[in-house]
């Protein structure tokens, strides 16, 4: 294995750097529509009977809330 240059390690960050860029623009223009930071988990206490229970009633479209 071979240490990376100064060059290569500049570059690669330089690639991340856009990457990421990209990434919080699309996300700020696709959010009103995709909601990707969106959980139902934040507002209900962490447990994990509570959350199999929450699941399995989104997951079931004879359930309540009418998704199908």
């Amino acid at each position: 294995m071979t240490d990376a240059s100064v060059a290569e390690v500049s570059g690669l960050l330089s690639q991340v750097t856009h990457s990421l860029g990209a990434l919080r623009r699309a996300r700020k223009l696709f959010e009103d529509r995709l909601a990707p930071e969106f959980s139902p988990f934040q507002f209900i206490k962490i447990s994990e009977m509570g959350d199999s229970r929450l699941l399995k009633w989104m997951l079931d479209p004879k359930e309540s809330h009418g998704q199908g």
